[in-house]
């Protein structure tokens, strides 16, 4: 049926019906504004899965599909799309000390440099480029699933309409061991503590 109204793309949101509210994923979108890459993407990628390890959580990893890198942090419905955004948002003020010359949370493109820590994709009614989507760009990329010790050899090019069928055959769907939802709450408490230093 999508395939027949022309769509290319597949968004979703990190939530699930009937409860649209309280999402069952954080979400870190990492998009490199050029000059910054892949390779920049990757660096804040390193730094945000080791952020997040040392407070006992797991991480999906995928690539966008174009130049970035997408963190799904499956979790325990609770916190709204609002509490759990500003969380993030927290969390991308943490990697920024540590990185200030690599990542921005500036919400303005024409403001930006080094590589976006998009919180702002867990806010009520946001969707991202689904697991094994096309995109529409060229070498027609997949948003595909990949694993933190495949991240310092791929590039995006690496995943598209022609590779991906066959990643799948020989290594099946790498999500399908994904970690089950987790407590958020040190997150909550990292992103308020952060949020408070200003």
């Amino acid at each position: 049926y999508l395939v027949g109204q022309g769509a290319l793309e597949l968004h979703a949101a990190p939530v699930s019906i009937p409860d649209a509210e309280h999402p069952d994923i954080a979400v870190v979108d990492l998009d490199p504004m050029p000059p910054a890459g892949f390779d920049e993407a990757r660096k804040v990628a390193n730094l945000t899965l080791a952020a997040l390890s040392s407070l006992g959580l797991r991480v999906m990893l995928k690539t966008s599909g174009a130049t970035g890198l997408h963190l799904f942090l499956p979790i325990r419905r609770g916190p709204t799309c609002h509490e759990l955004m500003l969380a993030v948002k927290g969390l991308g003020q943490e990697i920024r000390r540590a990185a200030p010359d690599l990542v921005t949370l500036e919400r303005s493109i024409q403001k930006r440099s080094g590589v976006y820590f998009d919180y702002g994709q867990n806010a009520f009614g946001h969707t991202l480029a689904a697991a094994y989507s096309l995109r529409a760009q060229p070498g027609a990329p997949v948003s595909c699933p990949i694993t933190a010790q495949e991240l310092p050899d791929i590039r995006p090019l690496d995943f598209t309409l022609r590779t991906v069928p066959r990643r799948l055959a020989l290594t099946g769907d790498i999500w399908r061991d994904a970690p089950p939802p987790q407590d958020v709450a040190p997150l909550l408490r990292l992103g308020a503590a952060s949020l408070a230093r200003r």
